[in-house]
């Protein structure tokens, strides 16, 4: 661990960026972090900033299309597809009830099970939709039709020898979005990034324990973090910010804005009244918009889906030069 002891960072302001489940593993970060970072101002446990066990300058947590909210989420799948034109009534109409079991689930504290009915509810999206692209609604799925994309997911199943997740539904649904999307990013990590970073034993393999850490989590996956980014908000003068991206079903704006607007802050009736505020390109086309109150922030990302630095990554770094203050 001494590799990541680096003193001369204790002075730089840290900002938490985060994308899709990260951020709700980052909003439950920022919050232990507050509380240990001596720099900070934090009306509650003054006692914990006074231990100064973190030397840091933290400064902000960004969540970008984050499973912030699971119910709001999911419960806005129905609307914002009927609304895109990729279901109809009765579409919706079948998606609103999937989607309301896994509601009911959460709110009956049936953690796992509201798990597995969330595989459910994405199983019959799929269905309805003809394989709509979960991450951006207006790309073309990979693998073409559901019947074929839901085939293609079980071969690669079928043909792993490695560790086998406890339920048939766990196991798809880590290979629907963990396992066949990870092959460019494995690559990546464990590639230029071992190599640059110089650091990392030889017997650690970056995504190695993937599967073990989505089955651990499995009964966490549907439990909300609002009242983490609540605290933030209501405790400390970290900057809170959040984007979306337009065509993002995973974590879709509406479900994002639902959880936003109904927050416990003392701030939100204000940030709802406030005005948006367009980012325009160098043509004056608009490709997002954002709204401000305090140390609060919302970024509609137009034209991008569930990962925003891939789909729009010019717009996504003019939002982090914005955040950190480092614009032109």
């Amino acid at each position: 661990m001494e590799h990541f002891h680096v003193p001369e960072f204790e002075t730089v302001p840290l900002y938490i960026f985060t994308e899709s489940y990260g951020g709700k593993m980052g909003a439950r970060f920022a919050q232990a972090l507050s509380k240990l970072s001596p720099t900070l101002r934090h009306s509650g446990s003054p006692q914990a900033v006074q231990q100064k066990k973190v030397r840091c300058q933290l400064a902000g947590l960004v969540m970008g299309d984050s499973w912030i909210s699971p119910v709001d989420a999911v419960m806005s799948w129905g609307p914002y597809l009927y609304a895109t034109s990729l279901v109809d009534s009765a579409g919706e109409g079948a998606i609103d009830n999937k989607t309301a079991e896994v509601a009911a689930a959460v709110k009956n504290g049936k953690m796992a099970d509201s798990t597995k009915l969330w595989a459910e509810a994405e199983g019959l999206v799929e269905t309805v939709t003809n394989g709509v692209n979960f991450y951006n609604i207006l790309k073309t799925p990979a693998r073409g039709n559901a019947s074929v994309h839901h085939n293609h997911v079980l071969s690669v199943m079928a043909s792993r020898n490695t560790y086998r997740l406890k339920s048939p539904e766990l196991e798809y649904l880590y290979n629907h979005h963990v396992g066949l999307l990870s092959k460019d990013l494995s690559k990546l990590m464990n590639g230029p990034i071992r190599d640059k970073l110089k650091v990392i034993p030889v017997n650690i393999t970056w995504g190695g324990q993937s599967k073990h850490v989505f089955e651990a989590l499995s009964e966490d996956f549907m439990n909300p973090v609002v009242k983490n980014v609540e605290m933030l908000l209501n405790t400390t003068s970290l900057k809170v910010v959040v984007y979306n991206g337009q065509l993002d079903l995973i974590v879709s704006t509406p479900g994002a804005q639902k959880w936003v607007e109904n927050m416990h802050w003392a701030g939100t009736k204000q940030w709802v009244q406030s005005s948006r505020k367009p980012m325009v390109d160098s043509d004056g086309g608009t490709v997002a918009f954002s709204k401000s109150f305090k140390n609060f922030t919302f970024y509609w990302i137009l034209d991008a889906g569930h990962m925003v630095p891939l789909d729009a990554g010019d717009v996504a770094m003019r939002v982090m030069e914005e955040i950190v203050g480092t614009k032109k």
